[in-house]
């Protein structure tokens, strides 16, 4: 597979030089074979998708609906999975595992903590998304080879 990437960002990578929020993108690229119309794609979708699997999860907890917690948690997990969102992705098993003990509850901290990482991860995917536009200033990088 050619590296969709030109070599001195992919020396940037390397090195530390090109800014962890752009090893996203890189990660998409290389899944997506370098096919920036389908990363752009995925991001279209995957933003209101975790915002609506985290009003889901905050929604099911205040109605102690566990079944919903796990299925809105789970399907999030899977989402940030796939956009390398770890932190994120974490945070989602946690919350999935909760309504499967006998008497459960999700600390209003851990629910504040996902509300936190899902408003960082909205940045992140838009700074992303902008930057591979054709025409935006880092646009040429993410141009397949």
């Amino acid at each position: 597979m050619n590296n969709p990437l030109d070599e001195p960002f992919v020396r940037g990578l390397a090195d530390g030089i090109v800014p962890a929020r752009e090893l996203v993108a890189y990660g998409l690229l290389q899944l997506f074979d370098g096919d920036r119309a389908a990363v752009l794609e995925m991001l279209d979708a995957a933003l209101p998708s975790i915002e609506t699997d985290a009003l889901r999860i905050r929604r099911s907890v205040d109605t102690n609906d566990g079944a919903s917690v796990i299925e809105a948690a789970h399907h999030l997990r899977g989402t940030c999975g796939e956009l390398r969102a770890a932190r994120l992705r974490d945070i989602a098993a946690l919350i999935e595992r909760a309504p499967k003990e006998a008497t459960w509850r999700v600390d209003p901290p851990l629910l504040a903590e996902l509300q936190s990482e899902v408003d960082a991860l909205r940045l992140d995917l838009e700074r992303t998304r902008a930057e591979m536009l054709p025409g935006a200033p880092f646009g040429d990088r993410y141009t397949r080879r």
